[in-house]
């Protein structure tokens, strides 16, 4: 995943924060890591949904297996938020005092462009 483009995110937290050259190193190994996981989960969820939308082929879907279904999606859901949680937590905890003042001042707007829930306040 290469952070070049206009609009790419990883261009953006590293323009914006100013990461020099080794936190860049940093940031790239713990973004390839965060894109893994949500590779994973992902296809996970990709595969329950499949699951429950074929409940929708019998004429009495099993309301049981469709709310367990719903469920195991919905941990997913969270898994994604805690994964994505803790990748900018790393990612801060390598930024110098300075940095940190920026990143608190642009992370619900780097995290609207990603696609994020919409941030109020």
């Amino acid at each position: 995943m290469p952070p070049d483009g206009p609009g790419n995110p990883a261009r953006l937290i590293i323009e914006r924060l100013h990461l020099d050259e080794q936190q860049q190193k940093q940031f790239d190994v713990m973004r390839e890591a965060h894109h893994s996981k949500m590779m994973d989960i992902q296809q996970d969820s990709r595969k329950l949904h499949d699951e429950l939308f074929e409940l929708l082929k019998a004429d009495n879907a099993d309301t049981a297996q469709s709310n367990a279904l719903i469920q195991q999606i919905q941990r997913l859901e969270a898994e994604k938020e805690h994964v994505t949680f803790d990748h900018f937590a790393q990612l801060r905890a390598i930024l110098r005092p300075d940095q940190k003042a920026a990143f608190d001042g642009f992370i619900k707007d780097l995290l609207r462009q990603m696609g994020g829930p919409p941030h109020g306040r």
